[in-house]
């Protein structure tokens, strides 16, 4: 919301900003940041960053997933792209993509 407040009604502002600035879900709503702290998740970012493989695995099955967008239009969802796949060894490996 912050980004964009010069284009929003400033008593919606105060009402959210009120509303979201000491509350957990601040950071996401005010801010446009991912979350760290979501208690009892089921992925942490702390683990997604930990884990993180920074080259290409030879792996032994791969799936391809597409979400279309299905209107047109500049308010239009955009499309969506996870890949899966999985190694000799048993890991599984996610990678995920939004198209703007």
């Amino acid at each position: 919301m912050y980004e964009n407040k010069d284009s929003l009604a400033p008593a919606f502002v105060a009402q959210i900003g009120s509303k979201y600035e000491r509350a957990g879900l601040g950071r996401q709503e005010l801010e446009a940041g991912l979350r760290d702290d979501t208690l009892g998740a089921l992925w942490q970012r702390s683990w997604i960053d930990r884990d993180r493989v920074e080259k290409a695995l030879e792996l032994k099955r791969i799936v391809v997933a597409i979400d279309p967008a299905v209107s047109l239009g500049e308010d239009a969802d955009k499309p969506g792209i996870a890949v899966a796949g999985i190694d000799g060894a048993g890991h599984g490996y996610v990678a995920t993509s939004a198209h703007s």
